[in-house]
């Protein structure tokens, strides 16, 4: 049976497993930052997703063959299609030096550019 302890780091009173309880105090102050610290976690993510998504953009710009390669490949694809070997099989057959951060954005350029292929793209996590 686990015992809960509440939490004393300036009187937030919130009831705690141990083992939660030391990590809960550095974010806790009267008003319990819980919220806050998510809020912060998630405008970290965004302006992570902002850079990626920028240096995407310009390296789409000068490599438009990725794109045109990876639909080619789609095309002679039958059942259900992983973005991510389509673009090790452009990675390879174009010599190209690809950042697999720009698999999750050339998989929404697949489905965007051929709307066929919505139901057919596997994405992380699905089975």
């Amino acid at each position: 049976m686990k015992t809960y302890t509440e939490c004393q780091y300036r009187n937030c009173r919130k009831p705690l497993p141990e083992k939660k309880l030391r990590y809960h105090a550095k974010f806790c102050d009267s008003s319990c930052k819980w919220a806050e610290y998510a809020a912060q976690q998630n405008d970290r993510e965004q302006v992570r997703h902002d850079k990626n998504l920028a240096r995407f953009e310009r390296f789409h710009a000068d490599h438009p063959e990725v794109l045109h390669n990876m639909q080619r490949l789609a095309a002679k694809e039958s059942g259900k299609i992983s973005v991510k070997y389509l673009y090790e099989l452009t990675r390879k057959q174009l010599s190209i030096g690809l950042d697999n951060t720009f698999t999750r954005y050339y998989s929404l350029m697949l489905i965007e550019t051929m709307p066929e292929l919505k139901g057919r793209i596997k994405f992380r996590g699905d089975s």
